[in-house]
């Protein structure tokens, strides 16, 4: 197909191998979908990206195009004794020709394989090293490099790295007035070559407590911000290695080990943990926080590509090989919130980034309503700076036009509406079968990608009408009966559905009140940037795939 032609010159790869041997055909199948939750439940709680950004997984046409700059670049070849584990929201179908039919990804894709190449993936998914899987199916390194590489790529194969003894490192770690954390922290690190702490200003003790653990320590007069620290500490790294950690993290043994054994991939140039809750679920905020930290990526691993289900990665924790972070002089010292993201979406441009849950380590959230709600409305003013740096890499909903057509008659809220919205609905699930000819029950599943990314849609623009769209529902909502009841069902509807199934430890009252204060003021924080930077880039929502927009591949 042109589809796998034009992706093909895209990876710069063997050609004639791919194409008669392991052919990995992306066939487009999210043309009419947005919101699709079949890989899990997707983690809207980005440090500066509105919950709608994650839906994008299901959104992207796959004709030469992607957000990943991976699939624009050579790649240096994987080790040989690494082993994989096959992404658990990934579907294998019967194919029409009796060839399997692999459904997933991130975004979510469908993949058919040929005899040769179903016989690598099984091996590979069995658990075999790559050295030893195209030994089995007598494919050359090279070329099974490169299958294993589409499909780590693709976030259906994840990996395993080989355990390897663990290199010298620096622990950067940036503080302000938090002696107390600081000492819990120093006491937990496990032995490293070199620890820095980095005291921005701090009027209490720190730096003692500091050189009380025999850390180094970096003196700010002043203080600058944590892009600032960070920098000041990696400069002063001299390892092949550097790991970020705040003060008010507790990691977990072996979060370290953990990170730095995904560097065996030599084109991983940076490691993320899950960042989990510290302490007891004893009050509700501790619940909601619980279950819906910003910080906390959820339980699938991956590589961070912008528009995905990992977007992002937060800094709190995060290892860096020390080169790449000099090559991208480090973080952006004018952002004091958000600089992360900005990190991340620079590295990503040259290597890969993987996020890892099996390492985790624990962050002291705010324990106030008042500071929960400052600290995401700070969030939200980050949305403006990295639109700016980062255009159209932070809209605020991104879906396609059939979709928004649906939902939007379904809020007129009459009988012609609905029935015009459930048309819509049926008609575009109906057209998913014939993208999905490969598939030998393709009627079934089309129909079902079809009806549940449409209701997955619906999730998302309630969210983005809290989260970003609140002040203008609102004064609708004042003039207006049926404004008022979209704007009550934008708020509790979707909440409910999320609080049934997290299950967190609280009541879904209170669980809904939470996301509420959440997303209102994260909303603030995106209207307050906007007037700061002078844009609305962040209030403008995205829509793909419009019809007759389709892009032509080209050969090469």
């Amino acid at each position: 197909t042109g589809v796998g032609r034009s992706v093909d010159a895209a990876h710069t790869v063997d050609r004639d191998f791919l194409d008669q041997q392991l052919v990995v055909v992306f066939e487009e199948i999210g043309r009419h979908l947005v919101g699709l939750r079949l890989l899990g439940d997707v983690q809207h709680s980005g440090v500066s990206l509105n919950s709608g950004s994650a839906c994008y997984e299901v959104a992207v046409t796959l004709s030469g195009e992607h957000s990943d700059p991976a699939w624009r670049r050579r790649r240096p070849p994987l080790p040989l004794d690494m082993r994989f584990s096959v992404d658990r929201g990934v579907e294998r179908h019967p194919g029409v020709d009796y060839r399997p039919v692999l459904l997933g990804g991130q975004p979510l894709r469908l993949i058919r394989l040929t005899t040769r190449s179903e016989k690598l993936f099984d091996a590979l998914a069995d658990g075999a090293t790559l050295a030893d899987a195209a030994r089995a199916t007598r494919v050359t390194h090279g070329k099974a490099d490169q299958f294993a590489r589409r499909l780590l790529d693709a976030s259906v194969l994840h990996p395993i790295p080989p355990a390897l003894p663990m290199p010298d490192t620096t622990v950067v770690v940036p503080v302000r007035d938090r002696a107390e954390s600081l000492d819990r922290l120093l006491r937990c690190l496990p032995s490293v070559a070199h620890v820095v702490v980095v005291d921005d200003g701090s009027t209490d003790n720190s730096g003692e407590v500091a050189r009380h653990h025999g850390a180094d320590v970096i003196r700010h007069l002043h203080a600058r911000g944590p892009a600032a620290a960070r920098n000041a500490g990696a400069a002063a790294a001299t390892t092949e290695f550097v790991a970020f950690i705040d003060s008010d993290c507790v990691p977990s043994a072996d979060w370290l080990a953990t990170s730095l054994a995904h560097f065996a991939d030599p084109d991983v140039l940076a490691v993320a943990p899950r960042i989990v809750a510290l302490g007891p679920t004893d009050t509700a905020l501790r619940a909601y926080e619980d279950v819906r930290s910003a910080l906390d990526l959820g339980p699938l691993p991956g590589p961070v590509i912008p528009k995905t289900r990992i977007a992002y990665v937060p800094s709190a924790a995060l290892v860096v090989q020390r080169e790449a972070f000099a090559k991208i002089h480090g973080f952006d010292e004018v952002l004091h919130v958000g600089e992360d993201v900005d990190f991340m979406w620079r590295l990503q441009k040259y290597g890969t980034i993987r996020y890892e849950p099996e390492a985790t380590v624990a962050h002291d959230h705010r324990h106030s309503l008042p500071a929960f709600a400052r600290r995401r409305a700070q969030y939200g003013t980050s949305a403006a700076a990295l639109a700016r740096r980062h255009p159209g890499q932070v809209p605020p909903l991104v879906i396609s036009p059939w979709t928004a057509t649906a939902w939007i008659v379904a809020l007129t809220q009459t009988v012609p509406g609905i029935a015009i919205a459930a048309a819509v609905v049926e008609g575009t699930a109906r057209q998913l079968p014939a993208k999905l000819n490969t598939v030998k029950d393709a009627k079934s599943l089309g129909l079902r990608l079809g009806r549940h990314g449409h209701l997955g849609a619906g999730r998302h623009l309630a969210s983005a009408a809290i989260r970003t769209y609140l002040p203008l529902l609102g004064a609708a909502a004042i003039v207006s009966k049926r404004a008022r009841r979209a704007l009550v069902a934008a708020a509790v509807i979707p909440n409910v559905l999320e609080w049934r199934e997290r299950r967190p430890k609280l009541d879904p009252a209170r669980f809904t009140a939470l996301r509420i204060v959440d997303d209102a003021s994260y909303c603030f924080g995106v209207w307050l940037g906007c007037i700061r930077e002078r844009t609305v880039a962040p209030l403008r929502p995205q829509f793909v795939n419009w019809p007759g927009r389709r892009k032509v591949s080209e050969d090469s």
